[in-house]
């Protein structure tokens, strides 16, 4: 049988060729995105499903395992392509429809949902505005319960699509073949999260409250649909609000990660906790005491393992015997230094279908049987690149000059270690998002072209506690340029980089911090990249679409200040006076997030200080580039500017 899914994923979705004799791989290798993803297999096993783009064209295909054969496709059409896709049932496939607007190709998820049964039979649109029943208030829908004993109807969560809508979250009881609803709950709070027990009645509640200058975040519960909510916590929003697991089996206990302190604790990351509903108790059920938990394997009301990112990725098994905490076991072994994620099983849980990854892996899927402990590769996202081509990435630790322990991870080209050129990479956000231990294919491309790379998690950063990433509230242009200053020096002097040689890049916040980096330490870069960057921090206030949120002008507030002379100083539109490394600036012309005239600025500062640079713009492009075209142009022009610069040594082949 395993060959058999091997020879037919290799018939349906094309050959596997690897490039055996390729000394370097080419740029195309890195801005195509893989064809292949969402690989799930149906509820009793007998199909599996697949997301697909051959030719610039979007589909989602169903295959019967037994006759190997295609049975069922939906294609999109236009600027119309799927999202994330589910098994409804045993016969019936659901996926998202994402669109892109106006001149953007960036996709979004505007809450419409298609769906198919296996053989290809009864089509139809069955949540959002373009569907038969859909409403013009639908949102992003999210499943609350799979209503084990009614295959016809889940129960699911509309979520407002902006945060300026009054709409709460609602929970409707939805016929996954007619799209009828029923209207089961509406969320007592704005913006939030809502969790349904095992007897598909709606329990808990998030959301979010605005008073004065301050944001906060509201845990409501209710004993059944019929029970008036009741305020359970009020708390200022932090990096590590609430998040809404699920029930135990006996519906007595909610699971949720929260920042809560539990006994002498004084670490602030999030933990696991389970909270009965009936007395008010919290109890821990897993916390690190330094990273954040990135993901809580939950099965069968029961949460049985958690992953984090530490240094590199790792499953922490919360139950030995449970039966997702035996195939991690296995697993783990299998592919040490991995990503591994369950995409999907089916419902005696003796066949699942796993995604791994590393920093030299793009992904690969592969069908695992419980019963046989067995695995078959069923294909790689990235079948050209080999990993004997790509880079290694090491983690590393520092200590700031300030004392505070830093984490980042540091790619060397293939067989070289000292004296390199270096490429300094801030990534985006900057709250909330921090960077891992992952596949990065900028990271790897740069690699093979001879660059050391570096990044690291400067304060600010999420994953790491509330703590860590309020430490860099009101330090945009300060502490946290610091820390990436401490450790590209700190790569100079382990004889990694070579001085006279390093540039930094990055995009959105990582765009402003290396405009930023340049212009509070101009002899320590030769060149720096902005991409799709922030210039002005004040322009912040009255652009983009942060703070034409409901919420979004207190958040500005607080992670950048009211100081007029701070903004000032650390706006690099602003301090172009003090730059001496050559600049190249790209941005998207029809960005929303950091708008257009954040690059604008910049230009005309350059331009009345005389300074040269180079500039790429894009005017169908958003907060990054999306068409393979415009990355392909990017990158040549990119690795042409670096080579400027800095002379790298060639990468061994």
């Amino acid at each position: 049988m395993h060959k058999s899914i091997a020879v037919l994923i290799a018939m349906l979705l094309s050959s596997v060729c690897f490039s055996l004799n390729a000394k370097q791989p080419s740029i195309d290798d890195f801005v195509t995105w893989g064809k292949y993803r969402n690989i799930k297999i149906s509820p009793t096993g007998k199909y599996f499903s697949a997301t697909v783009r051959e030719q610039g064209k979007n589909k989602v295909v169903v295959i019967n395992r037994k006759s190997m054969q295609v049975t069922g496709v939906i294609n999109f059409s236009g600027r119309s392509q799927p999202g994330k896709t589910f098994w409804v049932n045993d016969e019936r496939i659901v996926a998202h429809v994402l669109k892109s607007t106006g001149s953007l190709d960036t996709p979004r998820d505007f809450g419409n949902v298609f769906a198919m049964n296996a053989d290809g039979s009864r089509k139809k649109y069955i949540f959002g505005y373009q569907s038969e029943h859909g409403r013009s208030t639908d949102g992003l829908m999210s499943v609350l319960s799979w209503l084990k004993d009614d295959p016809k109807h889940i129960l699911v969560a509309s979520t407002a699509l902006s945060l300026n809508s009054s709409n709460r979250v609602t929970a409707y009881k939805l016929n996954v073949y007619t799209g009828k609803r029923r209207k089961v709950a509406k969320s007592p709070a704005r913006y939030g999260g809502l969790l349904a027990d095992s007897n598909g009645q709606v329990r808990f509640a998030t959301g979010k409250l605005v008073e004065g200058e301050k944001n906060f975040q509201l845990l409501h519960y209710r004993k059944d649909n019929n029970s008036d909510w009741e305020l359970l916590k009020k708390s200022e929003e932090t990096s590590a609000d609430i998040s809404l697991i699920g029930f135990s089996d006996d519906n007595k206990k909610v699971y949720l990660t929260s920042s809560r302190k539990h006994g002498d604790e004084t670490a602030d990351t999030n933990g696991l906790f389970s909270f009965d509903v009936e007395s008010g108790q919290w109890d821990l059920v897993y916390r690190h005491p330094r990273v954040d938990i990135e993901y809580v394997e939950y099965w069968q009301d029961t949460p049985e393992a958690v992953h984090i990112t530490p240094d590199y990725s790792k499953v922490v098994v919360l139950d030995e015997q449970s039966q997702v905490g035996r195939w991690y076991s296995v697993l783990q072994k299998s592919f040490p230094y991995s990503e591994i994620m369950v995409t999907s099983a089916t419902r005696d849980r003796k066949e699942a279908i796993l995604h791994v990854r590393s920093e030299k892996d793009p992904g690969t899927y592969y069908l695992f049987n419980a019963e046989k402990q067995t695995l078959a590769q069923i294909f790689s996202t990235a079948p050209k690149l080999e990993s004997k081509e790509l880079a290694v990435t090491e983690a590393f630790k520092l200590k700031a000059r300030d004392g505070e322990e830093l984490f980042g991870y540091l790619t060397l080209p293939v067989g070289q270690q000292q004296n390199l050129p270096m490429i300094v990479i801030p990534h985006g956000g900057p709250h909330g998002p921090r960077d891992t231990w992952t596949y990065d294919p900028e990271v790897q491309l740069l690699a093979s072209r001879g660059y050391a790379v570096l990044k690291v998690n400067f304060r600010g950063s999420g994953g790491y506690g509330a703590r860590f990433e309020r430490l860099g509230y009101g330090e945009w242009g300060g502490k946290m340029i610091d820390d990436m200053t401490d450790a590209t020096q700190w790569a100079i002097s382990q004889g990694i980089a070579d001085e006279s040689r390093v540039c930094i890049y990055g995009g959105s916040y990582g765009g402003y911090a290396s405009l930023m980096s340049v212009v509070k330490e101009p002899d320590l870069y030769q060149c720096a990249v902005g991409y799709v960057g922030i210039y002005d921090l004040e322009l912040m206030f009255q652009e983009g679409d942060i703070q034409s949120y409901w919420m979004g002008l207190n958040y500005l507030k607080k992670v950048l200040g009211k100081d007029q002379d701070k903004l000032t100083a650390f706006s690099p539109a602003k301090q172009v006076n003090k730059i001496k490394a050559d600049l190249f600036i790209v941005h998207g012309e029809a960005d929303e997030r950091a708008p257009f005239e954040h690059a604008q600025v910049l230009k005309a500062a350059l331009d009345k200080a005389g300074k040269d640079y180079e500039w790429l713009t894009k005017e169908d492009e958003g907060h990054g580039f999306v068409k393979k075209e415009n990355r392909r142009e990017l990158y040549q022009k990119m690795i042409a500017f670096f080579d400027k610069h800095t002379k790298p040594v060639k990468a061994s082949e």
